[in-house]
């Protein structure tokens, strides 16, 4: 609530003849751009999706869901298939979605299952979180990408207009992708794909080819201070080789003790665990056999039940070396997949033990991100001038990148051509949400109030005073309502006319 604001509703409560007044809630002063209703726990038990799982397609009007494309078919988890194969084999069958979701009802807390994206939110909101890694990185990524499909204008950009740092990141070996989904509030959700831990710290040299690590160029010509990056290498080193794993384990934690002080917010991700038909269920070539597959999955193996307990080798490591000697918090991602053997997913060659159905474990890292989050929060944005907000801005990338297959898929269509197309029923559900959204800043509709402290809340109001005090507070309401909305008009204006002059690319939707 705003300084002025308080002021008059403290001089309303002093009118009436009494002092009981009250306050916003901390969830409102952090406020969501959507509106979420908290599902009720009864609901999910008696076979309601969670919202980390789908229910955001099925349980509220989401606008985003029904645009088609890459992102609102994907993350529709089968009910909106791509009809690429590269795409649909990510997601779970019918048997491993009962599996879940039978899982989920036994095993998971209240928490994770009434989450809402408003509960991450916070954390995020005009920061950049960047997902740095392999392809279990790629997944976590993709997961986020779900949770938030409301947040977003589902389109993919390059992370920046810098091309010669463009150019130095699409260069590692692999694939690079230094990619973007533009979000509300200035807000965004990027990834990089980077498979090996020479690549993170650098700098690296592979045949005939070089160049500085990835979060060196990151944090020099892209990144801002406030973002959060999370990391991630793992699968792509054998056992065979643990203290070469080790050396780029050091290599990172010697940056981020370097460079803490001006980005503190970094993350490690646990290598989830693998499920092949191996002694403790690693992928090992001269135990599994064929490369390809498909591969026959089972649960984690008996013979090494030490090392399974402790994370097998690499996390041992990554425990050992980044989080107790350098201090860098670990996303614990590992507990959630050591017995989550049924959801693994295919690939071209069938059956694949090491990457996961979607909505399954990725899900669960979404949660272990947010709680973590939650132990570690993301020191607070500095206060930024209108140039310097508009500098922030103008350095995301403009140019759209199609994603894997995303030609052949099709773009997401403009929400005026979703909305004109919706049954009626649709239509006012969604109008019913745009109401409420403007009603309420916060993802629970029916948060309590607090009391002002030191008030005795034994007094009793007179019924004319307390609605002469309801009356001069909706009063007040409508004005604050007015105004925001002339604002918003003015900013669309602003915007508009920015993009008609090219200046930059717009993120939110």
């Amino acid at each position: 609530m705003r300084p002025y604001n308080r002021l008059l509703l403290l001089l309303l409560c002093l009118i009436s003849g009494f002092f009981f007044c009250i306050t916003e809630t901390t969830s409102t002063l952090r406020s969501c751009p959507v509106y979420y209703k908290r599902q009720e726990l009864e609901h999910i038990q008696d076979g309601r999706d969670p919202y980390l799982f789908g229910g955001i397609y099925k349980e509220r009007p989401c606008l985003n869901c029904r645009r088609g494309g890459l992102w609102s078919k994907f993350c529709s988890f089968g009910t909106q298939p791509t009809g690429q194969p590269h795409w649909d084999q990510q997601i779970c069958s019918a048997q491993q979605t009962g599996f879940v979701k039978s899982t989920l009802r036994l095993k998971q807390g209240p928490e994770m299952l009434q989450l809402t994206p408003c509960d991450l939110w916070p954390h995020l909101r005009g920061r950049t979180l960047w997902v740095i890694g392999d392809s279990m990185a790629k997944d976590l990524y993709r997961a986020l990408r779900c949770f938030l499909i409301e947040f977003q204008d589902l389109h993919t950009y390059y992370a920046s207009n810098n091309y010669t740092a463009m150019g130095l990141l699409d260069n590692i070996p692999g694939q690079g992708q230094p990619w973007c989904a533009h979000m509300m509030h200035d807000t965004r959700l990027c990834q990089i794909h980077a498979v090996q831990g020479h690549l993170l710290a650098g700098p690296w040299q592979q045949g005939n080819r070089s160049g500085p690590g990835v979060l060196p160029v990151l944090l020099e010509s892209i990144a801002r201070p406030d973002d959060i990056f999370v990391v991630h290498v793992g699968l792509w080193h054998r056992r065979s080789r643990p203290e070469v794993y080790n050396s780029h384990l050091h290599a990172l934690g010697k940056l981020y003790q370097q460079l803490r002080g001006k980005f503190p917010n970094w993350f490690f991700m646990e290598t989830p665990k693998q499920h092949f038909d191996s002694p403790d269920g690693d992928f090992d070539e001269a135990w599994v056999g064929a490369r390809s597959g498909p591969f026959t999955c089972q649960p984690a193996g008996s013979e090494q039940v030490a090392a399974v307990v402790h994370g097998t080798w690499r996390n041992a490591a990554v425990h050992s070396v980044l989080e107790r000697q350098y201090g860098m918090p670990v996303l614990p991602v590992y507990n959630s997949t050591v017995t989550a053997w049924e959801y693994h997913r295919n690939n071209s060659q069938g059956r694949e033990c090491s990457h996961y159905c979607f909505p399954s474990a990725p899900q669960l890292w979404v949660w272990t991100l947010k709680k973590s989050l939650d132990a570690h929060p993301p020191q607070a944005l500095q206060q930024a001038n209108a140039t310097q907000k508009k500098r922030k801005r103008d350095a995301w990338g403009c140019a759209k990148v199609l994603d894997r297959e995303e030609s052949r898929i099709g773009l997401p269509k403009p929400k005026h051509a979703v909305v004109e197309d919706m049954p009626n029923n649709g239509l006012q559900q969604l109008r019913q949400q745009q109401r409420r959204q403007q009603a309420s800043s916060t993802d629970e509709p029916d948060h309590q109030q607090q009391q002002q402290p030191g008030i005795d809340s034994s007094v009793r109001v007179p019924v004319a005073q307390l609605q002469h005090m309801q009356g001069a507070l909706q009063r007040l309401h409508n004005q604050n309502k007015y105004l925001l909305q002339l604002l918003r008009q003015r900013r669309r204006q602003q915007r508009q006319a920015r993009l008609v002059a090219g200046r930059r690319c717009t993120g939110g939707t």
